[in-house]
């Protein structure tokens, strides 16, 4: 059977430097760099197949979509499409589980460890030229903790997670882990969300964005937190309730 393949933002995943000769085995495949909210429908009344990224999807577009069968999400995150609503279709989603988990994990401490040595704050010092009149050997704006012996709470492991405490533990951090499933975590102790956020130095979040997920991050759990604490999300922005 011969697929019709719609591929409606490349862009994201083949800036260019890709072929997407191989996809031309399964079907007729027709790719656009980017696509409209309004171009959504006209472009894939007749795909079988759906290649997305950012395309958000959900009841109104599959009600117009009778062709439909499979979703492929070029990343990692699913909730830019109403996976309940496809079920109901027979609609199958599914994802690049791998993609970018070393260069997430890696993004994860670029942020920690400008956060805990100063990096911006040095920098912008640099540039205004006070280390050139410092007359000491060394020039700090203030002390630089070590990430050994603190404390990282993952929230959320995975295959990024699981990277991000492989990490820490080399940078010999005690690694906390909050996880839905129960799966064997090595040397790592899993804790309650609550425990997670009291007795971190530092939080990193890797769940999924999914309904019972939004906003999980509210006030109560943030005043859990150290005085000192710092949290980072490389995952959905949705995770934390910024109205608290």
């Amino acid at each position: 059977m011969s697929h019709k393949i719609v591929v409606l933002d490349g862009i994201y995943a083949n800036p260019g430097d890709l072929s997407w000769d191989p996809l031309h085995d399964f079907g007729d495949v027709t790719i656009y760099d980017r696509t409209t909210e309004d171009e959504v429908i006209t472009r894939s009344k007749e795909a079988s197949i759906l290649i997305i990224n950012k395309i958000k999807l959900g009841t109104s577009e599959f009600d117009q979509l009778p062709n439909l069968k499979l979703i492929i999400i070029s990343a990692t995150g699913m909730d830019n499409v109403d996976l309940k609503a496809a079920e109901s279709r027979g609609i199958k989603v599914k994802n690049v589980s791998g993609y970018s988990t070393q260069s997430v994990a890696q993004h994860v401490f670029s942020l920690i460890l400008a956060i805990y040595n100063k990096v911006i704050p040095h920098n912008d010092s640099v540039k205004n030229g006070d280390w050139d009149q410092n007359k000491g050997f060394s020039y700090l704006l203030e002390t630089i903790p070590e990430l050994t012996d603190k404390t990282l709470t993952i929230i959320g492991f995975g295959q990024i997670g699981s990277e991000v405490a492989k990490i820490g533990s080399a940078f010999g951090m005690k690694v906390l882990v909050v996880s839905d499933h129960s799966k064997s975590l090595d040397k790592y102790e899993l804790v309650s969300l609550e425990e997670g956020f009291s007795e971190a130095d530092i939080i990193s979040l890797h769940w999924p964005l999914t309904p019972e997920k939004k906003g999980i991050v509210n006030a109560s759990l943030l005043n859990l937190m150290k005085p000192t604490g710092v949290l980072v999300n490389t995952a959905r922005g949705g995770l934390i309730n910024e109205d608290d």
